[in-house]
């Protein structure tokens, strides 16, 4: 997975340029040509050892992601790859 992103590695920084971050942001609302890129309603799940989120659109789920709660791991960055799958359900 790693060479898909370094092989897009310009395109992606063009869009962390454009696409600033801010501060508390839940999400990105893109629309190009008229068109949405991005449709859905966002949840979040956090429970004593779980936490994840789903993807809904009209009713359906369209993704969805659990994980093991690692208090001690919370550093405000997300985790390499490797990290996560650790914390799969």
């Amino acid at each position: 997975m790693r060479h898909v992103y370094e092989s897009r590695a310009k395109d992606l920084e063009k869009y962390l340029e454009t696409f600033k971050y801010v501060p508390h942001q839940r999400g990105l609302y893109v629309i190009i040509n008229a068109e949405t890129v991005g449709q859905g309603t966002d949840h979040r799940f956090e429970g004593k050892a779980i936490l994840g989120s789903a993807l809904l659109y009209r009713k359906k789920v369209i993704h969805m992601a659990f994980f093991k709660d690692a208090q001690s791991s919370k550093t405000g960055r997300m985790s390499s790859y490797s990290r996560r799958r650790e914390f799969r359900v």
